[in-house]
């Protein structure tokens, strides 16, 4: 699992986009809260993600 974290935690720099953020649109700024919150939701989305496409692989064989 860590290979998938690792995984998660690259593609969320070049994914997340915080500009279309509900939460930044009044500020203009992120808080440092606000960005972890937004990467660890993204990282278990992710991790999510490879687990339901492995099982339906598994499901395919």
């Amino acid at each position: 699992m860590k290979g998938i974290t690792k995984a998660a935690k690259q593609a969320n720099g070049r994914s997340q986009a915080c500009a279309t953020c509900p939460l930044n649109r009044s500020r203009g700024v992120c808080l440092p809260e606000i960005q972890r919150v937004c990467s660890d939701s993204f990282v278990e989305g992710f991790k999510k993600g490879v687990k339901w496409l492995q099982k339906q692989q598994e499901n395919n064989c």
